[in-house]
């Protein structure tokens, strides 16, 4: 299925939807975000982050309310894994993702749900190839990492060590579709420590997190090898008192291009510079 905005959307800044007519519409997952135009007419792809809890779809909206003009989000199918492919067209309650792109095409941005693996390398490039079929291009890519759940037993592996793992997974992911990602093009890898986050806006950025150098050390050859095609890839690491509006500005912003590509930040870096 793909969600069609209702009508053309009015040149930026983008206001906030109003009321929705019918109270059983899916909700907003980022009520409070007023977008400026950042990502006018860009044409994105979210994946992970929706299906079983995440940023994913608080980042979607963000996007579409600073002016993406279609957004295609990626997740596994509620109940299990599916063959990577669109979500076909049915009636409303058909899970997350069919709700989530209502919510997108409400905001004015034509929307793809797709059913994948995010963790399956093969299932994620087919979800870009299914995104560049549809739209033409595919300008920004969020790949949103968070670890499964902790097995019974032995202790955690410590948080540096996680953001290591997960960094490198989403670059993983990233290489896989570099090929279908043009010049001008964004790459954001966001890793994210799971649902213990909160999810209003109120909590306040979270302080500086502290990695490993093995994520950033591998970022910086696929950096450089997206730089010579003119995509930019960052990394940015959300802690567990950023709440997902937090984490969805800090996306914005790296995806617009505010900070150099190979770079890995936080939250509070990201949105404590300059915009």
């Amino acid at each position: 299925m793909i969600a069609r905005p209702p009508r053309r959307r009015p040149p930026v800044p983008h206001r906030r939807a109003g009321p929705r007519a019918d109270s059983r519409d899916p909700a907003d997952p980022l009520p409070g975000y007023t977008g400026t135009g950042r990502l006018a007419d860009r044409r994105a792809l979210v994946v992970g982050g929706v299906t079983e809890g995440g940023p994913g779809a608080a980042v979607a909206a963000a996007l579409a309310k600073e002016g993406a003009a279609a957004v295609a989000v990626a997740d596994r199918a509620p109940g299990g894994h599916r063959e990577a492919g669109a979500v076909p067209a049915a009636g409303a309650g058909d899970g997350p993702l069919a709700d989530l792109a209502r919510v997108l095409a409400s905001l004015g941005a034509w929307a793809l749900p797709i059913h994948c693996d995010p963790r399956a390398e093969r299932d994620v490039r087919a979800a870009a190839a299914h995104t560049l079929l549809e739209f033409g291009a595919v300008d920004v890519v969020v790949v949103c990492e968070s670890p499964p759940a902790p097995p019974a037993g032995p202790a955690p592996a410590p948080r540096a060590a996680v953001w290591d793992s997960l960094l490198s997974g989403g670059l993983r992911l990233v290489r896989g579709v570099r090929g279908l990602l043009g010049e001008g093009a964004s790459a954001v890898v966001l890793a994210e420590p799971g649902p213990a986050r909160p999810a209003g806006a109120e909590a306040g950025a979270g302080t500086a997190i502290t990695v490993n150098g093995g994520g950033r050390a591998a970022a910086a050859p696929l950096a450089a090898a997206l730089r010579r095609r003119g995509v930019r890839l960052t990394g940015l690491l959300a802690g567990r008192r950023d709440s997902d509006a937090e984490v969805a500005a800090a996306v914005v912003r790296l995806a617009a291009g505010a900070a150099r590509t190979g770079d890995v930040l936080d939250v509070a870096q990201v949105l404590g510079a300059p915009a």
